[in-house]
């Protein structure tokens, strides 16, 4: 037998979430990979003929299973800022970008 005081017990619900099982076969594609750890990281495009090619910018999304070789593209905040448009967002290949150092 498990004994305590009174003011230690606090009576709480299980946990429910509304989501799908885990097991079911629409998830079975998802893995641990799924975690974009791109988030956040400076990028500089190096895409041969691009507009902005030299410039930096912030890795704010990842689109999968585009039409591209690697099926990615990259959403970038240019780091420039532009008084006429000061969060430039950009879709670029993701083979088209380089980490910035």
């Amino acid at each position: 037998m498990f004994e305590s005081h009174i003011n230690w017990v606090k009576v709480t619900d299980i946990p429910f979430l509304h989501a799908p099982n885990p097991n079911a076969e629409s998830n079975a594609q998802r893995s641990a990979a799924d975690d974009v750890p791109w988030l956040g990281v400076d990028v500089i495009i190096t895409r041969v003929g691009h507009p902005q090619k030299g410039f930096q910018g912030v890795v704010k999304n990842v689109l999968r299973g585009q039409a591209t070789a690697s099926t990615l593209k990259i959403e970038i905040v240019n780091r420039i800022y532009g008084p006429s448009n000061p969060f430039h967002r950009i879709t670029v290949n993701y083979d088209d970008v380089v980490e910035a150092r």
